[in-house]
């Protein structure tokens, strides 16, 4: 038999002998070019959506609607400037507490920053997180709002005045000759500051509505300080009358005498009482009268046909404030109710050298009025040249003849009369014929080239008076006034007789004065009417008529004014009764 090979027969228990192997090349290119793969994927989509995204103001930006997304800040700007204004208010309608007010804006000078506009927008980013966003989310930029010039300003003053109510102050009230509470009450004030606001934001949002804020204004005087008042004030201010002891001469002054110049004013929170020295002293006048001297203004009197200074003279009089610190120191007391007050010297207001220096040194200007005589007329016109003789009317100063006649009434010495009354017929009242006076003035005024403020011509002319240079006054509604600016003193006399009135002024002659009087125009005849009981009339026609006042100084004209007038025709009146005047 034939032996075995043994040579290639492994031992028992030895593992087999493997060949050792080395990677795989192509497999780890596969894993490089599936890296690179991915890599250019996510680099060819950044880049598209950079592209998408732009490089100026970012995809989906809004501006009231207005869409800027994409766009270079030029063209945002632009497109803003083109379309952003059609979507702003041109008004806005304010609340404020219950006020309304209509804002224009352009008023208030409400405009848009374009430019910051679109800077607030910002631009594209090349963040990856921020190009994803910008196109995948809208994003809305409110107006940047600036405000031009002061018209806001003006705007929130205008709308504060509409809306601003003061606070009632607690105080007491002594007008019925008793001390009674007044209650505080609180105002309200416009919140400026967060109104402007208001407005800017309303107009940035495009709104045409908005409320504003108010604020309470409160009073500095609660209710228990008017009740700490009423009892320590009030009411022992009105318990009794006070004996005001005048160079230890009595006087009882009755609670009714001193109540209505008698007040409470706040001070630091805390009231206080408060009496009008003037008022109380003028009512107390004629009581005072017998213990005072009264100080006398230097004036001038008319010698040998030229001015001649009178005079001032000094007095004793109770002055207003000491009357006043008296009566407040005795109001407070239960007992010994005594205000003590002594005569001081009274200074004139216009001294003797004051009166030399006001050029009153010749005539400037007279005029006459003659008239019919009634009984009724010649009283009222030697009444009235009797309270205007002797005014004095300093440089600069406004003349009011109202003012200085003071009111026709029967106590001031004034009988009723004929006086041109409604529709421009003759009625009777207190003072008829006291335009006499005022023509005569006016004239006077006219001649001594003072500054008219106020006239009033007669309705219908009435033949004794010249065209368009004569006045006529009523108390409350016409009056005569002048400035004089003449640069020195005004002194009138006036003096009547039972038919004519005469008015002379005194002063430094200014200019030569001469009057022109132009033709009768629109020449308007009268009707007749016949009524049961009234004053008759002869009937007068109606026109126009310019005259010119002409100012010249050495020959030469300065200047000249012109007076255009109006009369209407007046009714022939035919009275089946007559009134006698």
């Amino acid at each position: 038999m034939a032996e075995a090979d043994t040579s290639i027969i492994p031992a028992l228990g030895d593992e087999p002998q493997q060949p050792s192997a080395s990677p795989d090349p192509p497999s780890r290119r596969l894993v490089w070019i599936l890296l690179l793969a991915g890599f250019a994927i996510l680099l060819l989509a950044y880049t598209i959506a950079a592209i998408a995204a732009g490089s100026g103001v970012p995809r989906g930006t809004t501006v009231l609607g207005v869409d800027i997304g994409g766009m270079s800040r030029t063209d945002a700007e632009q497109t803003l400037r083109s379309e952003l204004p059609a979507r702003l208010p041109a008004r806005i309608q304010v609340t404020a507490a219950d006020t309304q007010v209509a804002v224009t804006t352009a008023d208030a000078g409400l405009s848009v920053d374009y430019a910051a506009t679109v800077s607030a927008a910002g631009t594209s980013s090349l963040n990856p997180i921020s190009i994803i966003k910008s196109l995948t989310t809208d994003k809305s930029v409110d107006p940047v709002v600036t405000t031009t010039g002061d018209g806001m300003q003006k705007t929130v003053a205008r709308i504060a005045k509409r809306v601003h109510q003061k606070p009632s102050e607690g105080a007491i009230d002594f007008s019925d000759g008793t001390a009674r509470p007044v209650e505080p009450k609180p105002g309200r004030e416009l919140d400026a500051a967060g109104t402007r606001t208001a407005l800017e934001t309303a107009y940035g949002d495009g709104a045409s509505r908005v409320e504003v804020p108010v604020k309470v204004a409160s009073p500095t005087v609660d209710a228990a300080e008017v009740q700490r008042a009423m009892e320590q004030l009030g009411r022992p201010a009105v318990d009794s009358s006070v004996t005001l002891q005048v160079s230890g001469h009595p006087l009882d002054v009755p609670v009714r005498t001193f109540t209505p110049y008698l007040s409470t004013k706040p001070v630091r929170g805390k009231l206080t009482l408060v009496i009008d020295g003037p008022g109380l002293r003028n009512a107390l006048a004629s009581r005072l009268a017998p213990y005072e001297e009264k100080a006398r203004d230097a004036s001038f009197r008319i010698v040998g046909g030229k001015p001649e200074v009178v005079p001032a003279v000094a007095g004793k009089e109770v002055a207003p404030g000491e009357l006043a610190s008296a009566m407040l120191a005795a109001l407070p007391k239960s007992i010994d109710r005594v205000a003590s007050v002594t005569p001081t010297r009274a200074d004139p207001d216009i001294t003797s050298e004051e009166a030399r220096q006001l050029g009153v040194t010749e005539k400037i200007s007279s005029w006459t009025t003659n008239f019919p005589y009634a009984a009724y007329r010649a009283h009222n016109i030697g009444r009235a040249s009797r309270y205007l003789n002797g005014a004095l009317v300093l440089p600069n100063q406004e003349f009011s003849f109202n003012q200085r006649i003071g009111e026709r009434t029967e106590a001031r010495g004034f009988v009723a009369g004929i006086i041109i009354g409604g529709g421009g017929s003759f009625d009777k009242d207190l003072g008829g014929g006291v335009s006499a006076v005022a023509t005569t003035t006016f004239n006077a005024i006219f001649y001594a080239g003072l500054r008219d403020v106020e006239h009033h011509p007669h309705s219908f002319w009435i033949p004794r008076y010249p065209k368009g240079t004569e006045a006529t006054v009523f108390w409350g509604s016409k009056d005569l006034r002048f400035v004089n600016d003449s640069g020195h003193g005004v002194f009138i006399t006036a003096s009547s007789t039972d038919t004519s009135v005469t008015v002379t002024f005194w002063g430094t002659k200014k200019y030569s004065i001469s009057r022109i009087e132009g033709p009768e125009r629109n020449v308007r005849p009268y009707d007749t009417v016949e009524k049961d009981r009234c004053v008759p009339q002869e009937g007068m026609r109606g026109f126009d008529v310019t005259t010119w006042r002409v100012f010249s100084q050495s020959g030469h004209e300065m200047r000249r004014e012109q007076f255009n007038t109006h009369y209407l025709p007046a009714d022939k009146i035919i009275c089946k009764e007559e009134i006698n005047p």
